[in-house]
């Protein structure tokens, strides 16, 4: 089930009584019938699909991968030409696995969603402690750029620098200035960016995401606004629990953005979603998970201030990359 500010779509039917097995009913009937419902469900799947703008299949595949990164390069080695079968044969998925139930279950979304999935590149860079990954789908049709969350004193170091730093003086857009120092440091979004256009000149017709978790939701909308400025291909952002990155101006820019969509997804009462709270503005189409299975679609900023204040927004528990993936899962549209 999902709900909006305008309408809400139930996923799960009513039983059809023409369903039941009755004695008088042939079974081309039976057939004809079982038939019909199997084509009003998925009616109903893409009328919420075109409700929420994205697939929820889309956007679990995002969080998979955005999961995963966290493990890659530190429990899973990280290795050349990589590719979500090699992944999953070096964690071993099953009894000898020593990634934890709920990303084994990304794992194997990924192998039957993603089967010909490949790691194009992945960036490690010690000194401003920055993690991406590109792959690349030829079965979607799709290249992701993957930025890691928070996880080191280093990353939290970025994340406290709440001053902000102009990147646009004509438009007047000031951004959070850890936030833009860690993904410019070392020209490491120009590496990314220069990857990118390589592989467009290949794959000419391929959707670009953009994507992370907390400080990689704050670094996945920044790097999708700046990239927006350097292809005319279409960007979606998809980020999850990301804080806000910059002020009204940057607002309006993003916003203006013809070739630039984004997905903002946050989990119930995820504190980190509050901040930084003074002069700092989110942006994007916003998804709640919410506890009773229904997500919300909050498009065009039609949400109240207290939405995403620490009057609602309280809860560390929420913000989790793991309490998203149950709900996620539990919130289908």
């Amino acid at each position: 089930m999902i709900s909006s500010t305008t309408k809400s779509i139930d996923n799960i039917r009513e039983p059809v009584d023409t369903v039941e097995p009755v004695e008088t009913v042939d079974t081309v009937e039976t057939v004809e019938t079982v038939e019909t419902v199997k084509t009003a469900e998925t009616v109903d799947s893409i009328e919420a699909s075109n409700l929420a703008g994205i697939s929820h299949n889309d956007v679990h595949d995002l969080l998979s991968v955005t999961m995963l990164i966290y493990d890659y390069g530190k429990t899973v080695d990280c290795v050349p030409n990589d590719s979500i079968e090699n992944f999953a044969s070096r964690c071993k998925i099953g009894d000898e696995c020593t990634l934890p139930l709920i990303k084994q279950q990304a794992v194997a979304h990924l192998r039957e969603n993603s089967s010909d999935g490949k790691i194009i590149e992945f960036i490690n860079d010690c000194d401003s402690d920055l993690q991406v990954g590109i792959t690349l789908s030829e079965k979607n049709k799709r290249i992701n750029i993957v930025f890691r969350g928070s996880e080191s004193m280093y990353d939290w170091y970025y994340d406290l620098k709440f001053l902000k730093t102009c990147i646009n003086k004509e438009k007047n857009v000031y951004v959070h200035r850890g936030f833009y120092g860690q993904l410019t440091k070392n020209k490491n979004h120009e590496v990314v960016t220069a990857k990118i256009k390589t592989l467009l000149e290949t794959y000419t017709d391929y959707h670009i995401f953009v994507t992370g978790h907390s400080l990689g939701g704050a670094l996945s909308t920044l790097y999708g606004y700046m990239l927006s400025n350097e292809i005319e291909q279409n960007i979606t952002v998809v980020s999850f629990a990301s804080p806000r990155v910059g002020n009204y101006d940057w607002k309006k820019a993003f916003d203006e953005k013809s070739n630039l969509d984004h997905y903002r997804i946050t989990n119930n009462n995820d504190i980190v979603t509050a901040f930084p709270s003074f002069f700092y503005y989110h942006v994007g189409n916003n998804i709640r998970l919410e506890r009773n299975n229904t997500a919300s679609f909050l498009y065009n900023y039609s949400y109240g201030w207290w939405d995403y204040s620490v009057l609602k927004c309280y809860s560390p528990r929420d913000h989790f990359c793991e309490e998203y993936y149950k709900y996620l899962c539990e919130n289908k549209w």
